[in-house]
């Protein structure tokens, strides 16, 4: 019902699938990794939950991980963030879990 939902307002150029794939990131430069979720993806990039604020124009090293078979797999890229907009997920009683 959300890809339904998604697909039906979606005004981009390419269109965007709904997935749950968690994602490790560092900024170009620094040695601290951290974690993030893909929450949905496309031919021109892909949307990410962060707790940690990341600036416009940011780039960083991501590493997608995702399930292979009764493997993990992964795959690698340098991005760039060009968009960002707080976000506040909340738990199933409607109380705020996290802000990212």
């Amino acid at each position: 019902m959300m890809e339904e939902s998604l697909s039906s307002r979606e005004t981009r150029r390419y269109p965007r699938v709904l997935i749950n794939l968690p994602l490790e990131y560092q900024d170009l430069g620094d040695s601290c990794l951290r974690g993030a979720m893909v929450v949905n993806a496309g031919d021109g990039g892909f949307l990410i939950e962060s707790t940690r604020d990341i600036p416009l124009g940011t780039e960083l090293n991501v590493t997608v991980l995702f399930p292979k078979g009764f493997e993990l797999a992964n795959f690698k890229a340098v991005t760039k963030i060009v968009r960002k907009e707080p976000y506040r997920k909340e738990e199933w009683k409607g109380n705020p879990s996290w802000e990212g």
